[in-house]
């Protein structure tokens, strides 16, 4: 029974002085922000030289997603600016004069807005002003321009 008694006394003894020592260690995270958009389907118009109302396309929706809380804003490319969301442009083969309007639901086109993490749409709506003859040599013309949505943040 002796024999039994002394390893356990001994392991006992060894619990009993067993102490613990702590420390604390800070984590550090540095966050990149970024806004990302997905590539909008293109507008496609049709119009007729002298039309008495003006022709627009389906709007075309594009998603901006920036890091929560970040200010950015959006802005067109290039045309001349006639309110803070409507840019015109004039087609250099056609020769027609055609707006882009820039929306969004609560967020503004130019102005200051505020990423918020998740997808805040926006539309791009084309449109050629009224009365216009245009430029073409055959019975239809057509012409494509690339414009560019530019977030800064």
């Amino acid at each position: 029974m002796k024999k039994l008694l002394l390893p356990l006394l001994m392991a006992l003894a060894s619990l009993a002085q067993a102490q613990t020592a702590t420390g604390n260690f800070n984590v550090a995270i540095t966050l990149t922000t970024a806004c990302t958009l997905n590539t909008p389907a293109n507008g496609a118009l049709a119009y007729t030289s002298f039309a008495a109302s003006e022709s627009s396309a389906t709007p075309a929706s594009i998603n901006v997603r920036c890091t929560n809380t970040l200010p950015y804003t959006a802005t067109l490319d290039g045309g001349a600016t006639t309110t803070s969301n409507v840019y015109t442009f004039t087609d250099g083969t056609l020769n027609l004069t055609y707006r882009l309007t820039l929306a969004a639901a609560g967020l503004t086109g130019t102005g200051t807005n505020v990423g918020n993490g998740g997808d805040q749409a926006y539309t791009i709506t084309p449109s050629v002003n009224t009365a216009q003859s245009g430029t073409c040599a055959t019975d239809t013309c057509s012409s494509t321009a690339a414009h560019t949505l530019t977030i800064t943040y």
